[in-house]
């Protein structure tokens, strides 16, 4: 009874804004989720990098290495599509094998050029936590082997140090970004809940229609019965009127006759 009412008092502009918020959450999820956004995000700062060391060095930059291999992130996700690219593991996979490629098997040191001095320390966490991770725990998971790979590489320990401090920093971003996951399913729950009022709304309406038709066609079966009615009554009073004709012809009839027997009497 009380969702009913409910349903019956809620405007129909509520239903409306709510529509419109069911897909603000379901554009920002899909953004949040999307491996087309973390492969081109992880594409342009790339080539951003590679072309300012390009004009420094005045050569082609070593750091395009990292191009290429965003590049053929890009590629496996055309060619298998978001459905194989959809886990999140293998974009953090992709950072830890792009690590032991560049400075355990090529031996680059990124770590002591200038366009790339905090790409493994900074740049490359940052990356994996802010677009790969969706909660703290997640996060940690993925820290914790990344800065095991990368503390051999570290020549100072304040430089792992800074990174200890950055990582902290990024594990409370991933928590943010938990609870805004969170705050999403809250607000799909409440939808549920949108899309309960106005199936509850249509019901109801459907109801008030049935009502209404059922009551006009009581109208129309009074309106029926009214209308043999005055049919009926109008049948006797013509049946009425006739008989009374008939009755003043009869009487006009014996008027004259009773007078003309009348008078030789006299």
């Amino acid at each position: 009874m009380t969702k009913g009412v409910l349903a019956n008092e809620l405007p129909d502009k509520w239903l409306v804004r709510a529509g419109d918020l069911a897909k603000s959450v379901n554009a920002t999820k899909q953004d949040l989720e999307s491996p087309q956004m973390r492969v081109r995000c992880g594409l342009v700062l790339a080539t951003w990098v590679s072309i300012l060391d390009s004009f420094r060095t005045r050569a082609i930059s070593p750091i395009f290495l990292t191009v290429v291999f965003m590049c053929g992130q890009q590629t496996l996700l055309w060619t298998f599509g978001e459905v194989w690219f959809m886990t999140k593991h293998v974009s953090k996979c992709f950072s830890y094998i792009y690590i032991i490629l560049t400075e355990y098997v090529l031996q680059l040191g990124q770590l002591h050029m200038l366009g790339t001095t905090g790409l493994i320390f900074v740049h490359t966490p940052t990356y994996t936590v802010l677009l790969c991770t969706s909660s703290l725990t997640e996060a940690l998971c993925t820290l914790i082997p990344y800065g095991a790979l990368v503390w051999p590489l570290a020549d100072t320990w304040w430089r792992f140090n800074d990174f200890l401090l950055h990582c902290c920093l990024l594990l409370f971003v991933a928590w943010m970004k938990e609870k805004l996951f969170l705050l999403i399913l809250e607000n799909e729950k409440l939808l549920e809940v949108r899309g309960m009022l106005r199936e509850n709304m249509i019901s109801l309406r459907e109801k008030q229609l049935g009502y209404l038709s059922k009551t006009m066609e009581e109208k129309e079966k009074s309106n029926m019965n009214l209308l043999i009615q005055i049919k009926r009554a109008q049948a006797e009073h013509a049946h009425m009127s006739k008989i009374a004709e008939e009755a003043l012809e009869l009487l006009g009839q014996l008027d004259p006759d009773n007078r003309t027997s009348a008078g030789p009497s006299k």
